[in-house]
């Protein structure tokens, strides 16, 4: 007695021998998600109406924007491009910064750009990622602070000038007095009016004798000779809020320093003036002799309106802005105004290196309208701001594609053998310190942890590490080019994609073919994978091949090790994790996996042989609904097909034979089926 029976239902093999498959195994199995035990369908996919993909051309990829919302077709990003999509890690961003490759120069948008105007052609605009370096005349140059009012410096009318007593010089140096105070109103360095003649005191030998520099001529006596005031008078001047002691003055050409000040129009000088014309604009200016020269170094950066700064202005391409400037001194600062696009740059930051610093540091200085031309910058050195910190923070280039976001916050991306990352949680900002080169062209990206998967034209490669700055890369244990870069799937702890040789799933545990026991290499590629577009749906790999394929494409279940096939066509694909769908364009339509009515599956079991001839005489089909459209075949030729629309007992036509199979077709679950020898035997089992 002989009882073929099948109450747990599998996917297929190819590349097993039908005979040498396990009982619950398949050679065909089309639209059934066999992973569940019992033969049942898959439901079609759902068109959702009305479409909200409306751009001309085969649409390729797609992304559900502002996920907040409930109805499902709001918001639509849609492209005829391969393009890759990650929202931005900004922490209190509530416009949903996105970023994208694949459409032109790398992208950034938000709720304000991408959903205003256009009806739903969304994206509507977007900018290109980062701030561009500033480029243009940018100069520098010292100025000095005007003084308000005005200054007649007469050093012999002070009250301080008067001296004792009288002189009456002759031609000589030697300079005798009557009743003079000379040692007591007098030291040397000072300077005397003595009958309309300047002289400096040399030495002073007692109250009534002193010498000068320079000989008085035959003069005639003076009774009211003077010395040089310090004192200086200002005429609507604000010597208490412009200046300070220690400020340098510069009046009708003659620069002095500032001993004390007494109100808003009196002040003393170390040294006085000599008897100079009234000065209407005097100013303060250093006092080369007293202080010393800080030698400063200005750039700037470019802002934009997301706050986004980019690499300052260069100064190694070009001429460097540098000052030496002395206390009191302003720098202006003339910007160039070049003209910015695609990035709405907004405001210019200004900064400048600092005195003392042991590096080659900038400090803030001044954040103005991207329209201003000028600044001037009185501020102190002890008043400096906060670092520059976007010494290296350069765009992408603008070949950038494949991009993919990491938990630490940083997006990476490719170009050539090139792979690109950001600065953790700025993806704008793009260091070149941080690029990794690999062996061969890259195709495509996938992420484990803080693992970049580059996926190539040759081996694949690893690149590990918290931080950009200090990653590592390796090379994968496995040689297996990459075919498809839409083929590439991140799921978990690995990362799975389209190799020559079939699905590779790689992780730096151990990497493998994973269909190396359901496909040869000849029935693999028969299949189109170089045209694969993967998804993850429900820890399932799903993937969809082209139309010429024969085959809508498959789904592998990666815990059950079970694959079948399906018959739904796409152009492109995206997974929905927060509605928990996954998301498909047919025929420039947007649909729903999984989601509509069922449909037809055909399941068609091994060759159960025998080492003798055997004749089944009867079938059963047990099932949750009927019709079931059953095919029996005795050594390759079919002697049933018939709906079968109960669980009744069907004869079978009378043979012998080695070599037994049967196939399903229908809508229905499926949880036993039976060939006996005898109605009894079926009874039995």
């Amino acid at each position: 007695m002989a009882l073929i029976q099948v109450n747990k239902f599998s996917g297929v093999s190819p590349m097993t021998p039908p005979r040498y498959l396990g009982n619950e195994a398949a050679q065909t199995a089309l639209n059934c998600p066999v992973w569940m035990g019992s033969l049942q369908p898959i439901r079609g996919a759902l068109a959702l109406t009305p479409s909200p993909l409306t751009k001309s051309g085969a649409i390729k990829s797609i992304y559900r924007f502002d996920q907040s919302q409930t109805n499902e077709l709001n918001y639509w990003f849609h492209w005829t491009t391969d393009v890759d999509v990650v929202q931005g890690f900004i922490a209190g961003d509530t416009t949903e910064r996105t970023y994208f490759t694949g459409d032109g120069n790398p992208k950034v948008t938000n709720a304000t750009l991408s959903l205003t105007g256009g009806g739903n052609l969304y994206p509507i605009a977007a900018y290109d990622i980062g701030v561009p370096k500033p480029t243009g005349t940018f100069t520098t140059a010292k100025t000095t602070t005007v003084l308000t009012g005005s200054i007649n410096p007469n050093p012999f009318g002070g009250t301080d000038s008067d001296l004792t007593g009288s002189i009456d010089p002759t031609a000589s140096v030697n300079v005798v007095g009557v009743n003079t105070l000379f040692t007591t109103e007098l030291a040397a360095g000072d300077t005397i009016l003595v009958s309309s003649e300047i002289r400096i005191v040399d030495a002073i030998t007692d109250d009534t004798h002193l010498t000068v520099t320079v000989a008085f001529t035959d003069v005639a006596n003076d009774t009211a000779p003077e010395k040089a005031s310090k004192e200086v008078v200002g005429v609507n001047t604000l010597f208490t809020t412009e200046l300070a002691v220690g400020n340098s003055i510069l009046v009708t050409g003659e620069t002095r320093v500032i001993e004390s000040i007494t109100d808003n129009t009196h002040l003393t000088v170390t040294v006085p003036f000599t008897d100079v014309a009234n000065d209407t604009s005097p100013v303060i200016t250093p006092n080369l002799t007293t202080t010393t020269a800080e030698t400063r170094v200005y750039t700037f950066t470019y802002v934009n309106s997301f706050g986004e700064e980019s690499t300052p202005y260069s100064e190694t391409d070009m001429t460097p802005s540098t000052e030496d400037v002395y206390p009191g001194e302003s720098v202006v600062v003339t910007l160039p105004t070049a003209a910015v696009t695609n990035v709405n740059v907004t405001k210019k930051r200004i900064y400048r290196s600092a005195a003392g610093t042991a590096n080659t540091s900038f400090f803030f200085v001044a954040e103005v309208p991207l329209a201003t031309t000028t600044y001037t910058d009185s501020l102190d050195g002890d008043d400096l701001n906060e670092v520059l910190p976007s010494l290296t923070w350069v765009q992408p280039p603008t070949t950038l594609k494949g991009l993919v976001g990491m938990p630490n916050g940083v997006m990476v991306g490719f170009s050539g053998n090139d792979v690109y990352f950001s600065e953790p949680f700025r993806p704008f900002a793009w260091p070149i310190q941080y690029i990794q080169t690999v062996g061969y062209p890259i195709v495509g990206l996938g992420v484990i942890d803080t693992t970049v998967v580059v996926l190539t034209q040759g081996r694949p490669y690893f690149i590990q590490g918290s931080h950009p700055g200090s990653s590592v890369m390796v090379e994968a244990d496995i040689n297996q080019a990459c075919l498809s870069k839409r083929s590439i799937v991140s799921m978990g702890n690995a990362v799975f994609y389209a190799s020559p040789d079939g699905l590779v799933g790689l992780s730096p545990g151990g990497s493998a073919v994973v269909t190396e026991s359901m496909f040869d290499k000849y029935t693999w590629q028969a299949m189109g994978p170089a045209a694969l577009l993967g998804c993850m749906y429900e820890n399932k790999y799903v993937g969809f091949l082209d139309a010429t394929s024969g085959n809508g494409g498959f789904v592998y279940d990666m815990k059950a090790k079970t694959w079948n096939f399906h018959n739904i066509y796409v152009t492109g694909a995206y997974n929905d994790l927060k509605n928990d769908a996954l998301y498909l364009v047919q025929n420039n339509e947007l649909s729903k996996w999984d989601s509509g009515t069922a449909l037809s599956y055909i399941w068609k079991s091994k060759k159960f042989t025998f080492p003798e001839p055997k004749s089944f005489a009867c079938y059963r089909v047990q099932a949750e609904g009927y019709p079931i459209t059953t095919k029996i075949y005795r050594d390759g030729t079919e002697i049933v097909s018939l709906s079968v629309t109960d669980d009744s007992l069907r004869r079978l036509p009378a043979g012998l034979g080695t070599d037994w199979e049967f196939q399903l077709e229908g809508s229905t679950e499926v949880y036993n089926v039976q060939l006996a020898q005898s109605p009894q035997e079926l009874n039995q089992g």
